[in-house]
């Protein structure tokens, strides 16, 4: 396990964050294996992106969809 926010879980680490401001919370869960749940999402205050979005692009994660999920959030918001 480790602290450093910019290096992904092992690939047999569990990993669950939480992103929020005391309402509204994202919940980001690495199940495994590069295989993620994320549940609901709140903006990020400074990008304005999911929270739980922006910690991914941190670690370097490459996930499907993820150009289109960002896509249909910034549609929503504007």
């Amino acid at each position: 396990m480790t602290n450093n926010q910019s290096i992904p879980p092992a690939p047999d680490e569990l990993e669950i964050s939480v992103f929020g401001p005391g309402y509204g919370e994202s919940i980001l869960v690495h199940v495994g294996a590069g295989n993620w749940i994320l549940v609901d999402s709140c903006l990020d205050p400074v990008s304005k992106q999911p929270a739980a979005l922006t910690y991914l692009d941190t670690l370097n994660v490459n996930i499907p969809l993820l150009k289109e999920i960002r896509k249909q959030v910034y549609l929503a918001i504007n």
